[in-house]
């Protein structure tokens, strides 16, 4: 589904915060990289609270309850507000970046990429031939 999405939001968070969030740790650290993770999975992917859970080998009803503590920590606890703005704000600078391929059409692309190239190799040719004709009559 989207896991490419999940492992960049996990390593955006991750390079951030300097704290894993897959890791299992009752460290408030790690429990707020975590929840900073569930919210943008949430909000801006539309996961379900299922697929969320899977990837962090938790219960759904672990990230329902993680976000309903979420919404009260970030509003009183500053440091965490502006660690989980930093992070969406990084996500939503380079999501665009993070799109599962189809394999097959990702084929069908290089293929026609390689068709492109050939025959923009074969006119630049061309073109040297051409300009290669005019300075020989130029010089004759």
């Amino acid at each position: 589904m989207n896991v490419a999405k999940t492992d960049a939001l996990k390593g955006i968070v991750k390079d951030l915060l300097g704290v894993d969030p897959t890791l299992r740790s009752r460290k408030t650290e790690f429990i707020q990289a975590r929840a900073i993770c569930y919210a943008i999975m949430r909000q801006e992917l539309g996961m379900t609270y299922q697929f969320i859970g899977r990837q962090f080998g938790m219960n759904h009803v672990t990230i329902m309850s993680a976000l309903r503590n979420f919404k009260n920590e970030v509003e009183v606890d500053k440091n965490f507000n502006r660690n989980y703005s930093k992070a969406l704000q990084v996500w939503k600078s380079d999501c665009h970046e993070y799109i599962e391929f189809n394999p097959v059409l990702l084929k069908k692309t290089v293929k026609n990429l390689v068709n492109q190239n050939k025959k923009l190799t074969l006119r630049v040719r061309e073109l040297h031939k051409t300009i290669k004709d005019i300075k020989e009559k130029i010089d004759a």
